[in-house]
């Protein structure tokens, strides 16, 4: 399922084409396969993740039930601290550029 080519189109005929007009080198190509490959595995890994989470959620209905609100709020203050986070490593970076660190 993994070795198709992606960048080729087949025709109605069933024959593969390639389109030379496109401008793509035999390094890009195998760049870009690479990365659709790579892309695709991924996708497929997280829906595999995702179907497993929700089996095994299915136990825990009622206790998230329980305490949707106390996991909408803590949702919230994770999303917020994470922004806080990221604001303050970026002003230490403006404040101590990479340059400015001894080798």
């Amino acid at each position: 399922m993994y070795n198709r080519d992606y960048l080729s189109h087949t025709n109605s005929d069933g024959y593969t084409t390639s389109n030379p007009s496109e401008g793509v080198g035999s390094g890009s190509r195998a760049s870009m396969m690479a990365f659709l490959k790579a892309t695709y595995q991924l996708f497929a890994g997280s829906l595999l993740a995702a179907t497993a989470g929700a089996y095994v959620g299915l136990d825990m209905v009622s206790v998230i039930s329980s305490w949707y609100w106390g996991f909408v709020i803590l949702e919230f203050v994770l999303l917020f601290g994470l922004q806080r986070l990221l604001f303050q490593i970026q002003v230490i970076k403006e404040r101590f550029p990479f340059s400015s660190y001894p080798a």
